[in-house]
């Protein structure tokens, strides 16, 4: 176990992808962020829908999760936006530690 996570959200705007990276880096609670443009088909009410969104993931040291979970959830423009946690199981010991 690492301690450490990828946060990933999704939104359909590139410049606050990059306000949420920027601002989550900036405050200590990412030390890297990613963000690729993606199609997303996903049931929402009752519809299949599709759009371009722009995924962003964070590595993330698990004693930031919640509060990086939490400003995320605060500048997001989506009523119910994509917030998942995948634990890093392994990787190489210097970027684990670098992300600590």
């Amino acid at each position: 176990m690492t301690n450490c996570s990828i946060l990933i959200t999704t939104t359909d705007n590139h410049d606050l992808s990059r306000k949420l990276a920027r601002e989550l880096i900036a405050a200590g609670l990412s030390k890297c962020a990613q963000i690729d443009k993606v199609t997303s088909i996903y049931e929402w009410e009752g519809a299949v829908e599709e759009a371009q969104e722009y995924r962003v993931m964070f590595k993330v040291a698990d004693k930031n999760l919640d509060a990086a979970q939490a400003q995320i959830a605060k500048l997001h423009n989506y009523a119910l936006p994509e917030i998942i946690a995948v634990s890093i199981d392994a990787g190489s010991a210097a970027y684990i530690n670098w992300l600590k």
